[in-house]
This record gives structure tokens, C-alpha cells and sequence, in this order.
């Protein structure tokens, strides 16, 4: 029980300290310091877009940015090349903690009330809504459809791609499911609650092989290229996993203070840290950090890649920022 009220707490910080806006930055960085946190990094240099509310979540299509506001339970949307935000907010639901782009819609997982919808990035309008009932918090595409962690009762819910009803019982996992992504082979859950990841088989969502312990309080996770990458917050460190043996990757990897959610690419893992106020590049063959971390801005609790960059939610800043790298 003590573990499960810490990830509890941890929720409710996370839908206490999250803000967003949307900006766009071309420098990288100017000289070294050292940031409130105790962090020494490069100092992020960019315009910054401002939003109201509670921004806690994104999601990144080819040419725009949406960002989940979990106080008005709207999402906005910028510009990925203009910086800035573009037509009216959109209205997704009760505290949308997660975002994703998928099928061509944007996914929203409302915690409050126990639904996942679906928008229409080009009319913003709704077009599916479906009941989950467990306080949905994760959200993963693969194999064909949609998977939410609830972290209520700990299960996995998985929704047709096409009508966005849920399919079949949801899987248990008896944890509590914070992290989700789908690989080539499986759809990887993290358990916040008991230090692991999960494997389920997506043709009848049953669970499979033994858990994979990655370290204490995981929380965030990305798959590529066969390589699973996990965050740990307790002793801040990025886990690698092979997706094919589930075995581990060398050494886990110190980065600042609280990783909070985790991005990859073919250049890098981009790694953002809510206490260290930091964003860190990884390298996507070694894990291995490359550079001085970015100091980003305060409390950062998202990060999304498109073809324009990096962008970091800074939750205590109220802000969006766009971190264009350089090599």
C-alpha cells in the first residue's frame, strides 16, 4: 500500500505541475550554468509560446503540435514551423493527462472521466469517444488499434483503431500500469507500483513471460529499432532492453534529477527530467549521454519530436518550448 499511495502522490503532483505552451527555438544554447536545480547544462535560448491553465501532455503530427491542458480539458495546437498556436482550442474531456497521434486522429485519454477519445486533427472535431473505466493514463498505437493503461484497477483496455470502441476484455496486470508502448513484438507496459515492465501479446492480450525488473518508480517508456527505453524516477536512470529477449543493455544511465518522459529518434532518446529542469540526448546506439543536458526550463513533464525538433513542456513556466539541435 505504501507503494501504491507514492505512485498516488505522484499522479497527483504530475496533474499539479503541469503546464504547457508552444514556442519554437533555433539556437541550441549559450554558455554553461547552472540552473535552480543544481543542474549544470547548456542555457536554452528561444521564443517561447505561452498557454493558459494546466498544460500536462503532447502530441506531435508531421506539421503541428497539440498540448493537453488538464484544467479546462482542452487541447491547443501550434505550428511547428510558425511557433505559434493556431485556430480555437479544442475541447477533449476531463483532465487529459495524455496525448497521442495515431491513425490520423489525436488521442486523448481523460483521467477525470474514465474515457478515451479521438479527434479529427483537420475539422477538431470528435469522432469517437469510448468508456474506460479505470482512470485511463497512458496511451499506445500498435498491431492495429489503441492501448490505455488504467491505473485504477490495473488494467490494459485495447480500442479499435477504426471505431475507437474497446475490443475484448481489458488485460490485467495486477500493477499499476503508468508507461505504455507498442514494439514489433509485444505491447510493453510499465508498473509503476512493482518496479517492472510487462509484455502482453497483442493477438488475445494475455501476458507474457516474466516481468522485467528495470529499476524503482518507472515510469516513462519508447520503443525503437528493438530497443526499449524505460526511465526511472526514484534513482533517475534510463533503462535499454532488448525487445526480442527481454534482457537488459548494459548499464542503466544517470540523467537529471525525476526523468519524466522519454522521446526517440534515428539521432538520439531525449529525456526530460521534472526536477532537474533538464532535457538530455542520448545516444540511440549506446544510451549513453552525449553532452551537457539542456537546461530547458522549470519542471518539464513532456517531450515530442518533429521534423522541426524538439519540444519540451515546462509545466512551472507555463510554456511550450521548440529545442532545434544542433548535429
Amino acid at each position: 500500500m505504501d507503494r501504491l499511495r507514492e505512485v498516488l502522490n505522484r499522479v497527483a503532483l504530475l496533474t499539479a505541475a503541469l503546464a504547457l505552451a508552444a514556442c519554437g527555438a533555433t539556437a541550441a544554447a549559450a554558455s554553461a550554468t547552472t540552473n535552480r536545480a543544481g543542474v549544470s547544462g547548456a542555457r536554452f535560448v528561444g521564443p517561447r509560446v505561452r498557454i493558459a491553465g494546466r498544460p500536462v501532455a503532447l502530441a506531435a503530427t508531421p506539421d503541428r503540435v497539440w498540448v493537453a491542458d488538464a484544467t479546462s480539458g482542452t487541447a491547443s495546437v501550434i505550428d511547428d514551423s510558425r511557433r505559434e498556436r493556431v485556430g480555437s482550442v479544442v475541447k477533449v474531456g476531463g483532465s487529459p493527462y495524455s496525448l497521442r497521434f495515431a491513425f490520423g486522429r489525436i488521442w486523448a485519454a481523460n483521467f477525470r472521466d474514465d474515457t478515451v477519445v479521438a479527434v479529427d486533427p483537420s475539422t477538431r472535431k470528435i469522432v469517437s469517444s469510448a468508456r474506460v473505466p479505470d482512470r485511463p493514463f497512458g496511451l499506445a498505437d500498435g498491431f492495429g488499434a489503441m492501448w490505455v493503461g488504467g491505473i485504477a484497477r490495473g488494467t490494459v483496455t485495447r480500442l479499435d483503431a477504426a471505431t475507437g470502441a474497446a475490443v475484448g476484455e481489458p488485460t490485467v496486470i495486477d500493477g499499476v500500469p503508468h508507461g505504455i508502448a507498442a514494439g514489433a513484438l509485444y505491447v510493453w507496459v510499465v508498473d509503476i507500483r512493482d518496479n517492472e515492465v510487462l509484455r502482453i501479446r497483442p493477438s488475445d492480450g494475455h501476458l507474457v513471460g516474466k516481468p522485467i525488473p528495470v529499476g524503482v518508480l518507472p515510469d516513462a517508456i519508447a520503443i525503437r529499432n528493438g530497443v526499449v527505453w524505460v526511465t526511472n524516477a526514484r534513482f533517475s536512470t534510463v533503462v535499454r532492453i532488448d525487445e526480442a529477449t527481454g534482457r537488459r543493455l548494459g548499464r542503466p544511465t544517470r540523467v537529471p534529477a525525476r526523468p519524466q518522459a522519454i522521446a526517440v529518434d534515428e539521432t538520439a532518446a531525449w529525456v526530460v527530467s521534472l526536477d532537474g529542469g533538464a532535457l538530455s540526448r542520448l545516444d540511440p546506439l549506446t544510451g549513453r549521454v552525449t553532452g551537457p543536458p539542456v537546461l530547458i526550463g522549470t519542471s518539464p513533464t513532456d517531450v515530442a519530436l518533429t521534423g522541426g525538433g524538439v519540444w519540451v513542456v515546462n509545466s512551472k513556466d507555463d510554456d511550450v518550448v521548440r529545442y532545434a539541435p544542433r548535429g
